[in-house]
């Protein structure tokens, strides 16, 4: 959090499983400190019931830990000019 006040990233990798708190506590602070980061979440444990309330809590798009090497793809979607809209029908 100490970072994100400092730098306000564009584009932020969170774990669902962290230390001092999960993914879903981390995402809306995130947003309410630096509002426009894009946020992916990664984790092994992703259904259905995870990614609404992911999706609820402001991250961007979730991934499984198998998909992790799909992190740059989504950064630079999300990171270019006209990024599409979050949330959409192709949710990954």
């Amino acid at each position: 959090m100490e970072k994100a006040q400092r730098f306000h990233p564009d584009f932020v990798v969170l774990d669902y499983c962290m230390p001092t708190m999960d993914g879903l506590e981390a995402a809306p602070k995130l947003k309410q400190i630096s509002p426009k980061s894009s946020i992916v979440m990664l984790t092994a444990f992703k259904d259905k019931y995870l990614e609404e309330k992911a999706y609820k809590a402001g991250v961007s798009w979730i991934l499984s830990k198998e998909e992790a090497r799909k992190v740059l793809d989504f950064a630079r979607i999300l990171l270019r000019p006209d990024p599409p809209p979050v949330h959409s029908s192709g949710r990954h």
